[in-house]
């Protein structure tokens, strides 16, 4: 009987683990494809191969960026437009480490999360600078291969350290004058902004030196520009990153969200930035002498 049973418990075995091998095998089979997809649409920005990121767009792709449409038929225009402005200014630019997470299949759809990081050598500095980023992936299995269909922006934000530099006298005074330029962009205040700027201010954007008066200038163009028409503007979740303070002078980077309601397309758009403050003391009071943006490309353009 103890014979019969074994054999029966044999035969069983053997029978599930015919069935489910199959099926297991399938599954990892596409978790490893969209991995591969993801990998070379991500690895085309370093490589500046348009034709890597394109071979995996599904016919079927739409996306909006930055408040652009983008669709099949103008995805290589987008990307190359893209691929330039991130490497303009830049060498050496690659991709560190790809934590792909949440990665779900359902059938012939998928969505998956990818986080990564990158670094590059700034030629306005002739430093490195470094950021994080993350997007969302929708995929679509079409013909026996992984499609990207769609990308959305997942922002990226590091840990708030506020409280470890407060033993610093003059991190409230510097916090305070950097809170007050998030209120006023966020209301797209022009004067208001400049009410914090030092007349020092300095700057280099495309091998161009930016002062006060090309700051405003600057200002008023994003606002009547890519701003314009976005309302209900909001800076939210600021979390002071950094912080490095010497004397005459301190250095901050800064991590925000900034939304804003599209009045084109009636989508409340987002993204999330990382800016870094350089600061000196004017009169009692904290000024800002340079902002740059490059720590972190915003993530729109690193899709």
């Amino acid at each position: 009987m103890k014979r019969i049973l074994l054999a029966l418990l044999l035969i069983f075995a053997v029978h599930s683990a015919y069935h489910l091998a199959p099926a297991f095998s399938q599954e990892t089979n596409d978790i490893l494809e969209i991995k591969k997809v993801i990998n070379d649409y991500l690895g085309s920005m370093a490589y500046q191969d348009v034709n890597l990121a394109k071979k995996h767009i599904s016919p079927k792709f739409s996306a909006t960026i930055g408040g652009q449409a983008i669709n099949y038929e103008n995805f290589d225009s987008f990307r190359n437009n893209l691929i330039e402005r991130v490497h303009n200014n830049r060498i050496n630019y690659s991709l560190g480490e790809l934590d792909i997470s949440k990665l779900e299949v359902r059938g012939n759809q998928a969505d998956a999360e990818a986080a990564f990081s990158w670094k590059a050598l700034s030629l306005n500095t002739l430093k490195e600078i470094t950021g994080k980023r993350a997007i969302k992936f929708i995929l679509s299995k079409e013909d026996n291969a992984w499609n990207i269909v769609s990308i959305a922006n997942l922002p990226v934000l590091e840990p708030d350290n506020s409280s470890l530099f407060g033993e610093d006298p003059d991190f409230p005074g510097i916090k305070k004058t950097i809170d007050w330029y998030f209120q006023a962009f966020a209301r797209k205040d022009v004067d208001s902004i400049m009410s914090v700027i030092s007349t020092h201010y300095k700057d280099t954007f495309e091998g161009k030196i930016i002062d006060y008066n090309a700051e405003k200038k600057f200002l008023e163009f994003i606002f009547n520009g890519r701003l314009k028409n976005f309302n209900n503007c909001s800076v939210s979740d600021i979390r002071y990153v950094a912080f490095e303070h010497k004397e005459g002078g301190a250095r901050v980077r800064v991590n925000y969200i900034w939304r804003g309601d599209n009045t084109e397309t009636g989508i409340r758009e987002g993204y999330g930035r990382g800016r870094d403050f350089e600061l000196t003391k004017e009169n009692r009071r904290w000024m800002i002498t340079r902002v740059s943006i490059e720590g972190n490309i915003p993530i729109e353009d690193t899709l």
